[in-house]
Protein backbone atom coordinates (compact mmCIF):
# COMPACT_ATOMS: atom_id res chain seq x y z
CA UNK A 1 0.00 0.00 0.00
CA UNK A 2 0.85 3.29 -1.01
CA UNK A 3 1.12 6.36 1.65
CA UNK A 4 -1.74 8.06 -0.29
CA UNK A 5 -3.93 4.98 -0.23
CA UNK A 6 -3.00 5.31 3.46
CA UNK A 7 -4.07 8.87 3.91
CA UNK A 8 -7.13 8.23 2.21
CA UNK A 9 -8.27 5.16 4.61
CA UNK A 10 -7.73 7.65 6.95
CA UNK A 11 -9.74 10.30 5.86
CA UNK A 12 -13.05 8.16 5.24
CA UNK A 13 -12.25 6.47 8.80
CA UNK A 14 -12.04 9.97 10.16
CA UNK A 15 -15.15 10.64 8.08
CA UNK A 16 -16.90 7.63 9.43
CA UNK A 17 -15.79 8.71 12.94
CA UNK A 18 -16.97 12.13 12.62
CA UNK A 19 -20.34 11.37 10.90
CA UNK A 20 -21.13 8.95 13.60
CA UNK A 21 -20.58 11.54 16.45
CA UNK A 22 -23.19 14.16 14.01
CA UNK A 23 -25.37 11.39 14.17
CA UNK A 24 -25.01 11.11 18.32
CA UNK A 25 -25.03 14.37 18.68
CA UNK A 26 -28.65 14.82 16.74
CA UNK A 27 -30.19 11.82 18.05
CA UNK A 28 -29.32 12.96 21.73
CA UNK A 29 -30.79 16.90 20.83
CA UNK A 30 -33.46 15.09 19.45
CA UNK A 31 -33.95 12.73 22.46
CA UNK A 32 -33.24 16.20 24.81
CA UNK A 33 -36.37 17.73 22.66
CA UNK A 34 -39.09 14.64 23.36
CA UNK A 35 -37.76 14.72 26.77
CA UNK A 36 -38.68 18.48 27.20
CA UNK A 37 -42.58 17.83 25.73
CA UNK A 38 -42.73 14.90 28.71
CA UNK A 39 -41.39 17.47 31.00
CA UNK A 40 -43.74 20.74 30.07
CA UNK A 41 -46.86 18.18 29.85
CA UNK A 42 -46.00 16.49 33.45
CA UNK A 43 -45.49 20.33 34.60
CA UNK A 44 -49.39 21.21 32.84
CA UNK A 45 -50.57 18.29 35.22
CA UNK A 46 -49.01 19.39 38.18
CA UNK A 47 -50.24 22.49 38.09
CA UNK A 48 -53.57 21.57 36.76
CA UNK A 49 -53.64 19.79 39.84
CA UNK A 50 -52.56 22.51 42.19
CA UNK A 51 -55.34 24.53 40.57
CA UNK A 52 -57.67 22.20 41.60
CA UNK A 53 -56.67 21.97 45.09
CA UNK A 54 -56.41 25.60 45.43
CA UNK A 55 -59.88 25.76 44.06
CA UNK A 56 -60.78 23.84 46.94
CA UNK A 57 -59.40 25.77 49.29
CA UNK A 58 -60.23 28.88 48.54
CA UNK A 59 -64.12 27.75 48.23
CA UNK A 60 -63.45 26.84 51.64
CA UNK A 61 -62.04 30.49 52.32
CA UNK A 62 -64.60 32.08 50.99
CA UNK A 63 -67.52 30.26 52.52
CA UNK A 64 -66.02 31.45 55.63
CA UNK A 65 -66.18 35.15 54.64
CA UNK A 66 -69.50 35.01 53.57
CA UNK A 67 -70.37 34.02 57.05
CA UNK A 68 -68.67 37.02 58.37
CA UNK A 69 -70.62 39.79 55.56
CA UNK A 70 -73.46 38.30 55.03
CA UNK A 71 -76.61 40.43 56.58
CA UNK A 72 -74.19 43.11 57.17
CA UNK A 73 -74.83 47.10 56.91
CA UNK A 74 -72.90 49.41 54.55
CA UNK A 75 -70.21 50.88 57.24
CA UNK A 76 -68.08 52.35 54.96
CA UNK A 77 -68.93 53.53 52.11
CA UNK A 78 -67.16 52.03 49.25
CA UNK A 79 -67.61 48.79 50.65
CA UNK A 80 -70.51 46.99 50.02
CA UNK A 81 -70.87 43.76 51.99
CA UNK A 82 -73.53 42.86 49.33
CA UNK A 83 -71.45 43.45 46.44
CA UNK A 84 -68.62 41.36 48.63
CA UNK A 85 -70.99 38.31 48.99
CA UNK A 86 -72.23 38.51 45.65
CA UNK A 87 -68.73 38.22 44.11
CA UNK A 88 -68.01 35.47 46.57
CA UNK A 89 -71.25 33.18 45.40
CA UNK A 90 -69.88 34.10 41.74
CA UNK A 91 -66.63 32.67 43.01
CA UNK A 92 -67.76 30.02 44.32
CA UNK A 93 -69.84 28.92 41.36
CA UNK A 94 -67.08 29.31 39.14
CA UNK A 95 -64.59 27.09 40.69
CA UNK A 96 -67.30 24.25 41.75
CA UNK A 97 -67.50 23.65 37.96
CA UNK A 98 -63.50 24.02 37.29
CA UNK A 99 -63.17 21.29 39.72
CA UNK A 100 -66.43 19.59 38.16
CA UNK A 101 -64.66 19.78 34.94
CA UNK A 102 -61.38 18.97 36.70
CA UNK A 103 -61.67 14.73 35.46
CA UNK A 104 -62.18 15.67 32.12
CA UNK A 105 -58.87 17.96 31.55
CA UNK A 106 -57.15 15.50 33.59
CA UNK A 107 -58.28 12.61 31.16
CA UNK A 108 -56.86 15.10 28.27
CA UNK A 109 -53.56 15.87 30.20
CA UNK A 110 -52.99 12.42 30.69
CA UNK A 111 -53.33 11.70 27.17
CA UNK A 112 -50.98 14.04 26.09
CA UNK A 113 -48.35 12.96 28.67
CA UNK A 114 -48.60 9.29 27.82
CA UNK A 115 -48.58 10.15 23.94
CA UNK A 116 -45.18 12.42 24.49
CA UNK A 117 -43.86 9.44 26.80
CA UNK A 118 -44.46 7.01 24.01
CA UNK A 119 -43.03 9.30 21.14
CA UNK A 120 -40.14 9.49 23.60
CA UNK A 121 -40.09 5.57 24.46
CA UNK A 122 -40.07 4.64 20.51
CA UNK A 123 -37.33 7.23 19.79
CA UNK A 124 -35.12 5.70 22.44
CA UNK A 125 -35.24 2.06 21.07
CA UNK A 126 -35.10 2.94 17.66
CA UNK A 127 -31.95 1.09 16.22
CA UNK A 128 -29.37 4.00 15.83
Amino acid sequence: MTTATLNQEEQAQIAAIRAQKANQRERQEQIDRLQRQVDEVQDRVDRAEQTKSFFAQRITQLQQLLLTICGKERVVTNVDPTSQALDCYQSIAMMRLAIEDYPRIKRHLDAELSAAKQRLSQFEHRPQ
